[in-house]
């Protein structure tokens, strides 16, 4: 599939999202603090982490998560990564916790002066709160474009589109679709092995009644140390 093609689906994917999530009930702005560590152990390992803070409109705390991941390169194009996340929910009956394995392939190639990433991540989500336990496995693929905007390739542009969609027995004859998440944003080198990424992500998800959704402003600003 040629780019131009690539980019098309990617398109469609999204506008059929959107159009599918004008039920929406409720609208909110949130604000994510992030942290990301990448660390090489030798020429085709390394070692990956991140945390973030999510707030409802700057204010008030609604989740915490923390991930670490194991990578694996391929090849010059191609990585795989497992790991595991942890995640607490803060809501009005109390708090969800979340037990989150998860597998990912990573594909990367080049058009012209774009850099064009696909990540496909397969999650096992196992959900706690003072009503239940639930568990199914999540779904999502992630399409980027990044374009260099200075000339020493310190920093970039970037595009995303990630739709995920819900997978498992206890989904059976429920809405599948979980939600969208479209963003761009910025990431330029603030120092030596530290990087600054300011961006904003647009967000569609769905409600608990599997009918009914949720939009997001989400402003994300994140700090990453990467050893080179």
């Amino acid at each position: 599939m040629k780019f131009k093609e690539l980019v098309l689906l990617q398109v469609m994917t999204a506008f059929a999202f959107s159009a599918e999530a004008q039920r929406v009930v409720d609208k909110a702005v949130e604000f994510w603090p992030q942290y990301y560590l990448h660390v090489p152990v030798d020429s085709v390992w390394s070692v990956s982490a991140d945390y973030s803070d999510r707030y409802d409109n700057f204010n008030d705390k609604v989740q915490w998560i923390g991930r670490v991941g194991l990578n694996y390169q391929l090849s010059k194009m191609i990585s795989v990564s497992a790991g595991y996340a942890y995640s607490e929910f803060f809501t009005a009956s109390g708090i969800r916790r979340e037990n989150r394995p998860w597998e990912q392939l990573t594909a990367v190639h080049k058009f012209k002066k774009f850099r064009v990433s696909h990540r496909l991540r397969l999650e096992e989500r196992f959900q706690k709160d003072t009503r239940a336990e639930r568990f199914n496995y999540r779904l999502r693929y992630q399409f980027q474009v990044q374009v260099p905007v200075f000339k020493n390739q310190k920093g970039y542009f970037f595009i995303s589109d990630e739709p995920m969609i819900n997978l498992g027995k206890e989904l059976k004859g429920l809405n599948k679709f979980d939600q969208n998440r479209f963003q761009f944003g910025m990431q330029f080198k603030l120092m030596e092995d530290f990087y600054l990424t300011p961006a904003y992500q647009s967000t569609y998800q769905i409600q608990s009644n599997k009918k009914d959704f949720r939009s997001l402003s989400i402003w994300r600003i994140g700090i990453t140390y990467r050893w080179e």
